[in-house]
């Protein structure tokens, strides 16, 4: 365990930190400048396994949070109290409030200072662009669908453990195997939570979701789902219009995933990429594909039968190893605690 304290304009201030690294140095630490308190600190990294707890004094000890047991953090701060006292009597830090920032004149400015100023507008513009379309074969229009080419296809490899072990946000490309599936409903709606299938769902009970509400008609540009007016006609896609063009969609689907170990994470599934991976459009899903059944002769295989089959080979043992392509997305607390994780399907490959 290790305590800081403001002994000089470049100290750090009396918050104390536990680390999780018990009989080793603490590393990965890094210098940071906060221009709004005024102070140079010690920040924590991925690689550091800091706790902030808070401010210690002299008759407060700070709420211990979960990763941290309530009797240590008590300990701890009781013989601060005994054998460091200075760092119990030092001033809690103010939080932030934008009402204690002074008001200046423009004159009297300094570089990197926040401050509230009275201003008077003496002139306004406004300023219009005139956009025109660039024609596809223009090598300015070839280059930046070739950057954006390359942006898509760089990514990392890393095993599922590490992904989130590091907090990595990013493309990242994983080896797992896929153990559920299931569709997803929106937010607001009030049906019940839909069926979750996994290698123990028999084909006809597959067959017997995709019969279900699984598809919507939306924006033919960016996938909103659209609303009908009181005539049932779609109301436009604002943001994209002039393009007013609908076409089915199915809703987004879940898949879980699990890696060579214990961890297993969901993974969204776009609209639009799972319609490839069942190979079969949603708005023909009861109409024939043109194959013959292997079960009965001379009777073709409908599109809602094909999509039955993808899943059920994607869930079906023995566990097949799959290379896939996510977008994931950490959001961290400053103890580097996520506070929330996101992962989204970019591509999906059977492992050779």
């Amino acid at each position: 365990m290790a305590a800081r304290s403001t002994l000089g304009p470049n100290c750090l201030p009396p918050e104390t930190f536990c680390s999780s690294q018990v009989n080793s140095d603490v590393v990965g630490l890094r210098v940071n400048h906060d221009k709004w308190r005024g102070e140079t600190v010690l920040q924590s990294t991925f690689s550091s396994k800091l706790l902030n707890l808070g401010t210690v004094s002299s008759s407060n000890t700070p709420p211990a949070p979960k990763q941290v047991h309530a009797r240590s953090l008590a300990s701890l701060c009781g013989f601060l109290r005994q054998q460091r006292p200075l760092l119990a009597s030092l001033n809690a830090r103010p939080p932030q409030d934008l009402k204690r920032l002074p008001y200046v004149n423009l004159n009297s400015l300094r570089t990197n200072t926040l401050v509230h100023a009275w201003l008077h507008v003496a002139h306004t513009q406004l300023g219009t662009a005139h956009v025109q379309a660039l024609d596809p074969a223009h090598p300015k229009a070839q280059e930046f669908v070739d950057q954006r080419s390359i942006q898509r296809e760089t990514s990392i490899e890393l095993d599922l453990d590490t992904l989130l072990s590091q907090k990595y946000s990013g493309a990242v490309e994983l080896r797992v195997q896929v153990t559920s599936f299931h569709f997803q409903d929106f937010l607001t709606s009030q049906r019940a939570p839909r069926a979750v299938l996994d290698n123990s769902t028999p084909l006809d009970g597959i067959v017997a979701v995709l019969n279900d509400d699984i598809t919507y008609t939306g924006c033919g540009l960016c996938a909103t789902e659209l609303d009908t007016d009181a005539n049932g006609i779609y109301v436009p896609c604002y943001p994209c219009l002039p393009h007013t063009a609908v076409r089915r969609y199915y809703r987004p689907g879940m898949l879980t995933v699990r890696g060579q170990g214990s961890s297993q994470v969901r993974v969204q599934v776009p609209p639009v990429l799972l319609q490839k991976i069942l190979e079969a459009p949603p708005d023909k899903l009861h109409r024939s594909s043109g194959e013959a059944s292997r079960h009965t002769p001379g009777s073709k295989v409908k599109h809602i039968q094909v999509a039955a089959e993808k899943i059920h080979s994607l869930l079906s043992l023995p566990r097949k190893v799959m290379v896939i392509t996510i977008q994931s997305h950490f959001l961290c607390d400053e103890n580097s605690v996520p506070v929330a994780q996101d992962f989204t399907l970019l591509d999906l490959q059977f492992s050779s």
